[in-house]
């Protein structure tokens, strides 16, 4: 195919909206190019892979929740985008293999025909279906940026926010996260040139700018993220050493408990989505740092978008999570010989709990009641041989 030859000639972005012939020689060099059809192959098996983990984690969930209400709405909001970015792999990734080979006629071509074999994607449909796939992962950083706003008002907070049961702010928290995700969205889709032809389901050449900003948006987000997540361990951690803790009630100290635990899990979801994602975005942004043409950016964007990575491993490491608890608790139900509930009074459960938060201090408190008796003791006794006749 003398054609594939001349493909790093020409430019997309220079020629005709209605140049087939352009978008044949870019569409004949993906298609014979193994690692561009191997990358789709990848991503697609990762996205169908995503689907049927998502279902399988549906069905096993645990219905009771050991999140606060807010924080457990924004991580499932979290989790609809991560489900709706595989949806949009699958359609994206998958339409594109088949296209580059299932469906690719055999014909005579000649270079600057448009007829390749391949029929190329509209941008009035393709780059819609692109935009699925966009708005999942950015939702997906954007949430955790939510969650570590959550985090960081519950640290704040923490005296009086377990108390406090009202879904309102979590929720605040998802639309505002939706509602910049559809605005960022909205600034792409204002700049696509809708009458070209496209090689692939992608943006056009007109609106890549527009969505680098969004990249470097995304990128500012997974850095806040990870800064907030350390932060927040840091400080409850310090606290949960400070002096000032004898003070404070149970329930604040439950609610710091509650925050180091979340956020230790936060910290290792943040930081795979860190990677990923960061991994996926500077192997974008580098096409657009160099004078590429807009096929070659197409390929670093095809070959470096890692990010379908991140929707096959979010459920199944949530699964792996699920299951190992549920063996953990097994064992832990048929090693203990535990008494009955109903024989457990109210003072019993305080003092569990005042065990559970308060062992060393009770411990130093007995410590010192032990030296104040030993010492009275001494005293007592030399009196009475100071004094033979003191009762």
């Amino acid at each position: 195919m003398s054609g594939i030859t001349t493909t790093t000639e020409m430019s997309l972005a220079n020629s005709r909206d209605d140049d087939r012939a352009a978008v044949c020689k870019v569409m004949l060099r993906f298609a014979d190019t193994p690692a561009v059809i191997t990358a789709f192959a990848v991503k697609l098996c990762c996205g169908l892979s995503a689907l049927l983990l998502f279902a399988w984690l549906a069905k096993v969930r645990p219905r009771n929740r050991t999140l606060h209400i807010n924080a457990y709405n924004i991580l499932y909001a979290h989790f609809i985008f991560v489900l709706i970015s595989s949806f949009g792999v699958v359609l994206n990734d998958g339409f594109d293999l088949t296209r580059l080979t299932l469906f690719r006629r055999e014909v005579d071509y000649s270079d600057g025909s448009g007829d390749c074999g391949i029929f190329s994607m509209p941008a009035k449909y393709g780059v819609w279906i692109r935009l699925i796939t966009f708005f999942g992962n950015t939702g997906s950083t954007l949430t955790m940026s939510a969650l570590a706003v959550e985090r960081t008002y519950a640290t704040i907070q923490s005296r009086s926010y377990e108390s406090d049961n009202k879904p309102c702010f979590g929720r605040l928290l998802v639309c505002l996260a939706v509602l910049v995700n559809l605005g960022l969205k909205t600034f792409i889709a204002v700049h696509i040139n809708y009458r070209r032809y496209l090689p692939m389901q992608s943006l056009s050449a007109e609106a890549a700018p527009y969505a680098t900003c969004v990249l470097y948006i995304n990128t500012g987000c997974e850095v806040f993220n990870i800064f907030v997540f350390v932060t927040l361990w840091i400080s409850n951690h310090k606290w949960k050493k400070s002096v000032g803790r004898i003070l404070a009630t149970l329930t604040h100290k439950y609610q710091v408990e509650e925050n180091m635990k979340s956020v230790a899990i936060m910290i290792s979801l943040a930081s795979l989505h860190f990677l990923i994602n960061i991994i996926a975005y500077l192997i974008q942004l580098y096409g657009t740092w160099h004078d590429e043409t807009p096929q070659e950016k197409m390929e670093y964007v095809i070959k470096g978008d890692v990010a379908p990575t991140y929707d096959f491993l979010l459920p199944l490491l949530t699964l792996c999570r699920i299951y190992y608890k549920k063996r953990r608790d097994y064992k832990c139900s048929t090693s203990r010989i535990v008494s009955p509930v109903e024989n457990l009074s109210t003072n019993d459960h305080f003092n569990m709990l005042n065990g559970m938060f308060d062992k060393a201090l009770d411990q130093n408190i007995a410590k010192h009641k032990r030296k104040i008796s030993g010492a009275s003791k001494t005293k007592v006794d030399a009196v009475k041989i100071s004094n033979p006749y003191a009762q």
